[in-house]
């Protein structure tokens, strides 16, 4: 009896001591576990802090400042010209990549032979201009996106009022044109033809 009670003894503080041994391995792998989380912690707020950091330089970087004498001033151009011309040289830019991308936007959209998509509007003209240019060529969409704007056309009105305004005021009894209005107004003849004939062709071809 003496001896089965040693041996309880003996396996009941075996299985407290392995039971205290988990604890303390689990309470490691807890503490272990905890410090590897508050230096992943660190690790994002650090990585986080840096990369604004580089954005935040990228944005704002300076540009750099060239300081120029009086002599130098005079012979170069105005800073407020430059800028001007840069501002227009990246409206052309912003305009040229418009039309392209309308004229891609028409070339994938139009399934017919006669239809142009131009400001988001379906236009239909001819199948082909002069029996040379398609639907599909981005001359003739060119030209159908000059024709069909709202400048184009009140340029057109405005040429033809004033025309005829001239007409109205020439002195027909005048055959040779002595008098110095029919004159003013012959000169000007020409370039309403040229003006006229330009509308006429590129209505032509669109």
């Amino acid at each position: 009896m003496d001896r089965w009670i040693k041996y309880r003894t003996q396996i009941s503080y075996v299985q407290d001591t392995s039971t205290e041994n988990q604890l303390t391995s689990l309470k490691e792998v807890l503490k272990k576990r905890a410090q590897f989380n508050k230096e992943a912690a660190k690790f994002i707020k650090e990585f986080e802090k840096k990369s604004i950091g580089k954005e935040d330089k990228q944005k704002y970087k300076p540009k750099p400042v060239t300081i120029h004498s009086p002599d130098q001033l005079a012979k170069d151009k105005d800073p407020a010209q430059d800028q001007n011309e840069e501002g227009e040289e990246d409206k052309d830019k912003n305009l040229w990549q418009q039309f392209t991308m309308m004229y891609e936007d028409s070339v994938y959209k139009v399934r017919d032979e006669n239809s142009f998509i131009v400001r988001g509007q379906q236009k239909r003209f001819a199948k082909n201009s002069l029996g040379i240019f398609d639907n599909k060529q981005k001359f003739r969409y060119g030209m159908v996106y000059i024709t069909t704007s709202k400048w184009f056309e009140n340029c057109v009105i405005a040429l033809i009022v004033f025309n005829s305004l001239l007409l109205g005021i020439k002195d027909y009894t005048d055959v040779n044109n002595e008098s110095s209005i029919n004159a003013f107004i012959e000169d000007l003849e020409p370039m309403f033809t040229y003006m006229f004939l330009m509308e006429c062709m590129s209505k032509i071809i669109a």
